[in-house]
């Protein structure tokens, strides 16, 4: 998980700042519901090298933690029935101590969870309650076992639109 969730005009190490921004933005124009994911790299130090550039999925929803964890739990399931969603303890200053985790699935850090704390609600200008979870999409695909399914069309598909047309007796 990463440390920095700093300033936006650097390389981002989270996708999270940026969403809650964008949450707070929908809030202040009075938007019911706010959903909200971003799919970008994220640049992640590595000592004495180039920074680590996975692909990452981003979710800032007004879900509550159990709920948004339900979808990440149905995503992996979707592209691993026999993989099981592992959760571990994780404190990030952003999240609630108690609602926060990392994401496993067959040992492999998979990212994070977790409801934004009063505080971070505060610090990023926030007035309803919010959970964020930040995936490594590449970590996700390697897992993924996909399997083609085939499924034949339907002999009576249906029908969108009927159309008549009347004309002569003598028109072929």
């Amino acid at each position: 998980a990463p440390k920095d969730l700093g300033p936006a005009d650097r390389m981002r190490r989270s996708l999270i700042p940026s969403l809650l921004e964008a949450r707070r933005f929908n809030e202040s124009r009075l938007n019911p519901v706010i959903e909200l994911f971003e799919m970008a790299r994220v640049y992640l130090p590595v000592e004495g090298a180039l920074p680590g550039e996975p692909c990452t999925l981003g979710i800032v929803s007004g879900g509550d933690y159990f709920q948004v964890k339900g979808i990440v739990e149905q995503l992996v399931d979707a592209l691993r029935p026999e993989g099981q969603l592992a959760v571990l303890p994780l404190r990030l200053e952003l999240f609630d101590a108690d609602k926060s985790c990392e994401l496993q699935v067959g040992g492999r850090r998979i990212g994070y969870l977790g409801a934004v704390s009063p505080d971070a609600l505060k610090r990023f200008g926030l007035r309803t309650q919010t959970t964020c979870a930040e995936l490594d999409l590449d970590t996700l695909a390697g897992l993924a076992q996909l399997n083609p399914r085939h499924c034949p069309p339907s002999p009576y598909p249906s029908i969108a639109r009927d159309l008549n047309l009347v004309v002569a007796e003598a028109v072929r």
